[in-house]
């Protein structure tokens, strides 16, 4: 990504967005190394894509839920359940 954009967490302060954030969560969830790389690439030119200099944690985390379930359904249900005990 050219510009960076900022992730909005659910305190309310921000970061810069990171796809090697996602690949080590959803490597975590199950697969494959590769397969997250992957994943967060489809997930950051999403992000880009829209325009926008900042996005939420939770919008993040609905793409990444909707790639897991096209990808590993058994990762996408890992993944749900990991982000629902940070609440």
């Amino acid at each position: 990504m050219d510009k960076k954009i900022k992730v909005i967490k659910r305190d309310g302060t921000s970061e810069d967005f990171e796809s090697d954030n996602i690949a080590r969560v959803v490597t975590a969830a199950g697969l494959t190394p590769e397969e997250a790389q992957a994943l967060a690439r489809g997930v950051t030119e999403t992000v880009s894509l829209r325009g926008k200099n900042e996005i939420t944690s939770l919008e993040i985390r609905d793409l990444v839920l909707e790639e897991l379930k096209l990808v590993k359904g058994s990762a996408a249900d890992l993944y749900q359940w990991y982000e629902s005990t940070k609440k």
